[in-house]
C-alpha cells in the first residue's frame, strides 16, 4: 500500500484507531471472496473525494479483511452528513463466486 497524501493516511490511521476489535476478523481469501456494500457519508458534499480503494486498505491495514485483492464486489454510494461524516459498510463472504 502507498499512500501519499497527508489526508489519506491520517484516514487509514483513523479507521484503525476505531474500528472495533469484535470486527478485525480478517475475511476474504482466494476460496471466499468478499463484497462490500454500503454509503460514506462526507462533511462536505463538494469535497466527496475518498477513493473506494482507499477504503479497502484502511479496512485491511485494521484487521477486518485479510487482503484487498479479495473484495470481488463493491457497492458503496455516497452520503451528506455535516455533522457525523463516517462510512456504514456491509463485508461479506461470497463463497459462490467464483474467480
Amino acid at each position: 500500500m502507498l499512500i501519499k497524501s497527508k489526508e489519506a493516511r491520517e484516514y487509514v490511521r483513523h479507521v484503525i484507531r476505531t474500528v472495533h476489535p469484535s470486527s478485525r476478523l480478517g475475511l476474504g481469501s482466494k476460496d471466499c471472496p468478499v463484497k462490500i456494500s454500503g454509503t460514506i457519508f462526507y462533511r462536505n458534499k463538494f469535497l466527496a473525494d475518498l477513493s473506494v480503494e482507499l477504503v479497502q486498505d484502511a479496512l485491511q491495514e485494521a484487521g477486518v479483511i485479510s487482503n484487498d485483492r479479495y473484495v470481488c464486489h463493491v457497492d458503496v454510494k455516497k452520503g451528506h452528513d455535516k455533522g457525523r461524516p463516517r462510512a456504514e459498510l456491509t463485508i461479506e463472504e461470497v463463497p459462490e463466486f467464483r474467480w
